[in-house]
């Protein structure tokens, strides 16, 4: 709400007051003064400035005087926080329901491992649980093989229903 300043000085002049100042129309904290020549001059709450001839109420919790400037850097302020709670609330509503019907998933107790099913097959050491095919042409065989590779990897337990 935009207000007109002069009104604001008048008051403050009769009263002769530095410091906090309570305007009596409309009950609002008009910040501090300071004495620019001579003259006292009402001040910004937010930035400390001197306000100049048209002035801005913020009423988002204590009312006080503001620059246009300063009222839309309030305003800002407030959108912001108020958005990073509503996306708290609905993260916190999410897991609260995520948890309430067992949605979701975990790698680790999704996705099968290699390791558990080397051993049950009895091959080597498989390092970070990869391993591949390696076709041996002399005899005709086919047997798993740890290998670096992430290209040549393939899961065994597909391997395992795959085969049955």
């Amino acid at each position: 709400e935009a207000v007109k300043i002069g009104a604001l000085r008048a008051e403050l002049a009769a009263d002769n007051a530095a410091g906090q100042h309570v305007d009596n129309s409309t009950g609002v904290a008009c910040g501090g003064s300071v004495v620019v020549d001579g003259e006292t001059v009402l001040t910004c709450q937010q930035c400390q400035l001197p306000l100049g001839e048209l002035v801005y109420l913020d009423r988002t919790g204590e009312e006080k005087l503001l620059h246009g400037e300063c009222k839309a850097r309030c305003m800002l302020h407030k959108l912001r926080t108020d958005e990073q709670e509503r996306k708290h609330r609905e993260l916190e509503l999410k897991k609260a329901r995520r948890d309430e019907f067992d949605i979701g998933w975990s790698p680790m107790e999704t996705i099968p491992s290699n390791s558990v099913s080397a051993g049950r097959l009895g091959c080597a050491v498989v390092p970070k649980g990869m391993c591949c095919l390696v076709n041996d042409k002399d005899s005709s065989t086919v047997s798993v093989a740890p290998t670096f590779e992430p290209a040549a990897a393939m899961n065994l337990e597909y391997l395992t229903v795959a085969l049955q």
